[in-house]
């Protein structure tokens, strides 16, 4: 984002469809919306109606103007800004006078919000395509492990070198363009306080067609920020995001909603907790891959890292979502299985046809015959998913038996209502196996990336926050994790 003393600048705005009409005032980025707080008005307050007096003018408050783009000039480091698709939040009058010449005229307010603001360009609004963009995720950097820092300690003293890393690229599979990896450095000269080298990574995507702001945010950023989510178990949020100008090249910031401010403590001594699997292990052609497999599979994903931060919602909430997201998950990857073949489904229709029982329920099995009894049920889905699974994360569902059942049973008593007040046992029991179903929709897609499997078994055998999971899940739900070594249907 912009730095700390920008979030905040005095300048000149207009509409882009408008421009000779120009309001002083403040660009705001210190909300969850870039704003902008005009000492004036850019909308009118009142309008004009027709009247049934002759001779005389009627007004009435003006309705909002549709969402527009707005352009300013700044007064910061940044000279320009354009928000896209802003809309009227606020506006108030004082002194309001009505006049034949100026019908909105006295001292007004108003402030206007948009979708997202690009620091440093004029744009057109939503629609503008850019060829590059570029954007950093909470994590990233640690886990990219691309710096060029190397540091020597003997006898001489201590010298910190910095080689800055080529830049690594694979082939998009989701459209035509790039997936880039870079690498920057920012430097302090030698002062008495002491010196630093900042590093950074960058992932940019440049695409020969171009792509709209919002595609990019949710296509690639977002993209990428539920994948490193999901291989760290924690939050990591987009922190960075910007566009390259066409017109000058250059690059410039974008402020939209879900962009956090970076975590990043140089000064902590504490190192980084690694990763279920690297970008070294991962590989960046893997990586370009999972835009098209997240598209594919979109919402599943989103879902499943959206549980490791729950923001308060209950674990019934989040043990329903899941189950929904891991049905939704067999369905996309095994979408022609069957419990009966089309042969067999036909034979059954034409034996309930044929049958002597009333014609209500003839219709209703016949109609369930031809929608989904002859598809898998949820906890077959389940078991099929538990079996890919098995050989990359042993013990991720305990006895599978009994942990697709009691996921089935606990999903259809939050679905239907059949459930009252649990005690706190029931409740560890529902988070333990919500946290399960994560882990296994990680590792499935992981696997569908074709990581090998030896690599991830690996993985999850030395990812502490995985082995946590296994240790408690058999005090929080011995009925499925307690010796699992014995036999699955005991």
């Amino acid at each position: 984002m912009t730095g700390e003393a920008e979030l905040r600048v005095s300048g000149r705005f207009w509409f882009a469809d408008n421009p000779d009409l120009i309001v002083p005032g403040t660009l705001d980025l210190t909300g969850r919306r870039p704003r902008v707080e005009l000492l004036g008005a850019l909308s009118a307050f009142v309008q004009e109606v027709p009247s049934s007096a002759p001779g005389t003018r009627t007004y009435e408050p003006a309705d909002p103007s549709a969402p527009r783009t707005i352009q300013g000039a700044l007064m910061g480091s940044k000279t320009v800004v354009t928000l896209c698709n802003a809309y009227q939040v606020k506006h108030t009058v004082k002194g309001f006078t009505l006049s034949f010449d100026e019908p909105n005229s006295g001292l007004q307010q108003e402030v206007i919000e948009g979708a997202y603001a690009v620091v440093g360009a004029h744009i057109e609004g939503l629609e503008t395509q850019f060829q590059q963009i570029r954007f950093r995720i909470a994590g990233q950097d640690a886990w990219c492990h691309h710096v060029g820092l190397s540091m020597e300690h003997d006898a001489e003293g201590i010298r910190i070198n910095y080689a800055e890393p080529d830049t690594l690229s694979a082939a998009l599979t989701d459209t035509s363009g790039v997936l880039s990896l870079d690498a920057s450095a920012t430097f302090c000269f030698p002062r008495i306080a002491g010196s630093f080298i900042e590093t950074k990574t960058w992932l940019r995507v440049s695409i020969d067609a171009g792509i709209s702001i919002r595609e990019a945010w949710r296509r690639y950023v977002l993209g990428s920020s539920v994948l490193l989510t999901l291989l760290n178990d924690r939050d990591c949020p987009p922190v960075a995001f910007q566009v390259k100008s066409p017109e000058d090249g250059l690059w410039c910031d974008v402020v939209v909603p879900g962009l956090k401010d970076d975590p990043l403590d140089l000064r902590s001594a504490k190192i980084d907790d690694p990763s279920l699997i690297s970008r070294q292990q991962l590989g960046l052609g893997r990586l370009a891959r999972w835009f098209e497999l997240i598209e594919a599979l979109r919402p599943l994903p989103h879902l499943a890292a959206g549980t490791i931060e729950h923001g308060g919602r209950t674990v019934q909430n989040q043990l329903l979502e899941l189950a929904t997201a891991a049905e939704g998950l067999h369905r996309r990857l095994y979408p022609d299985e069957r419990q009966l073949t089309p042969v067999e489904t036909g034979q059954a229709i034409e034996a309930v046809t044929d049958s002597p029982i009333n014609e209500e329920a003839k219709r209703l099995i016949l109609g369930a015959l031809r929608i989904y009894l002859s598809e898998p049920s949820f906890p077959k889905r389940l078991q099929r998913l538990a079996e890919d699974v098995s050989l990359v994360a042993p013990g991720i569902t305990g006895r599978t038996n009994r942990w697709y059942r009691a996921i089935s049973d606990a999903r259809n008593g939050f679905a239907h209502s059949l459930r009252g007040e649990e005690s706190d046992d029931t409740l560890f029991s529902h988070l333990t196996l919500t946290k399960s179903i994560r882990w296994l929709i990680t590792a499935r897609l992981l696997m569908e990336l074709d990581v090998p499997i030896e690599i991830l078994k690996l993985a999850f055998e030395r990812f502490e926050r995985y082995q946590q999971f296994l240790r408690n899940a058999k005090r929080d739900c011995p009925r499925v994790y307690a010796a699992v070594d014995q036999k699955a249907g005991a």
